[in-house]
């Protein structure tokens, strides 16, 4: 978390404009009517994955445009789906907590109908962290380390095992600030520029330590 902050501060309102972008994409697709949730959630991923290209290309110095050596269209179908898949755990949790007629209101938009019910939109709201720390860090081995899903996955869960305290600590810090956000608006301001920096960070140590370990292996030390 430190260290993402410290990547923050290095660059700060690009920083914030760059991690609020998905967000404003996100908005702007769910004034569409009837598809505009769903939709959303499908394509907002994608978004989120370009942000996440833009700081790598950023903080690695390189050169060209920001969209160059994306990866293709198999890791952006990946990326689509486990957004997709945990909106739709958010939506069975709402569906738990206030019913179904509250998750279709939600599919369907119909914010008017959820009026009122902020402790089940809230929890609703953290629990998308729990499928996000199984998933998040998999999804930037796909865009960053160009990875494949099937090898992405394994990899993943090697890093969960290994580092299950830490990742737990930042996605509950993650999911109080999410749950917070319908009483504190304004933490958005904080919890996007934290969350994409932040997990970035935490994506480089993870990397360059297994580089180290595996060159220190290679040496023999």
């Amino acid at each position: 978390m430190t260290q993402g902050l410290g990547l923050w501060r290095g660059a700060l309102w690009q920083g914030l404009l760059l991690a609020l972008l998905p967000l404003i994409f996100e908005g702007l697709l769910q004034l569409l009517p009837a598809v505009g949730i769903v939709l959303s959630k499908l394509l907002t991923p994608l978004a989120g994955a370009l942000a996440l290209w833009w700081l790598h290309r950023r903080c690695q110095r390189a050169g060209g445009l920001p969209v160059y050596g994306l990866p293709g269209w198999p890791v952006a179908v990946a990326v689509m789906l486990m957004g997709l898949f945990v909106f739709a755990w958010q939506t069975a949790v709402l569906a738990l907590l206030a019913g179904p007629g509250c998750a279709l209101s939600l599919l369907q938009g119909d914010m008017a109908a959820l009026a009122g019910l902020r402790w089940p939109l809230a929890l609703m709201l953290a629990s998308g962290m729990l499928p996000a720390a199984l998933l998040g860090l998999m999804s930037m081995q796909m865009v960053l380390g160009g990875q494949s899903l099937q090898v992405a996955w394994r990899w993943n869960w090697s890093v969960v095992k290994r580092c299950w305290q830490p990742l737990l600590v930042w996605h509950v810090v993650l999911a109080l600030l999410l749950f917070s956000l319908l009483w504190w608006p304004w933490g958005l301001l904080l919890l996007a520029p934290l969350g994409l920096h932040g997990g970035y960070a935490m994506w480089c140590d993870i990397v360059s330590g297994q580089a180290e370990d595996r060159h220190a292996a290679g040496s023999g030390l």
